[in-house]
């Protein structure tokens, strides 16, 4: 680690709409915010449901704009429409929200797969300020090879590894 961080964790339900996901992120962000913190982490599936990223909602620019207008790290998972469909994406944004960092969840649960999400192939590692980070999004963590894609994180001396993870009946 380069140096310390403070992180807030916020679990949240899984909202039924974009308005809804906005309204609960903003209200929970900023009162995580009331303290200082560096970096503030949101569930997967934290902004909007699929059909609502089918039609062209882009999560990930309301979440830029949480990050800079709270001048804090962000990161989670949200549905990304793509030319070759939807994503399952681990995103961090910066202080400024620039999108730093984003992996592809790699292993996807029946529902994802019955919903046509893409799967993503890599894990990547990024510098950051505090150090190497990397992201693994849910099942990622904890499915049969999850120990493989932990040694592969180790070997390449990662000090944090954020996972935003879907929670049920929060």
């Amino acid at each position: 680690m380069l140096k310390d961080i403070k992180v807030v964790a916020i679990q949240a339900r899984v909202p039924t709409s974009k308005d809804e996901g906005e309204d609960q992120i903003k209200r929970l962000v900023d009162e995580a915010v009331r303290e200082p913190v560096d970096m503030i982490g949101l569930p997967e599936d934290c902004v909007a449901t699929y059909k609502e990223v089918k039609k062209g909602y882009k999560a990930l620019d309301f979440l830029s704009g949480v990050a800079k207008n709270n001048n804090i790290y962000l990161f989670g998972a949200t549905a990304v429409l793509e030319t070759d469909g939807i994503h399952n994406r681990g995103f961090l944004f910066d202080r400024n929200g620039n999108l730093i960092a984003a992996h592809d969840k790699i292993v996807l649960i029946p529902q994802e797969e019955q919903d046509g999400i893409i799967a993503g192939k890599t894990l990547k590692v990024f510098n950051t300020e505090f150090g190497k980070m990397a992201i693994l999004v849910c099942k990622d963590s904890f499915h049969r090879y999850a120990a493989w894609f932990f040694d592969i994180l180790k070997k390449a001396n990662v000090d944090v590894i954020l996972i935003p993870s879907y929670s049920v009946n929060v």
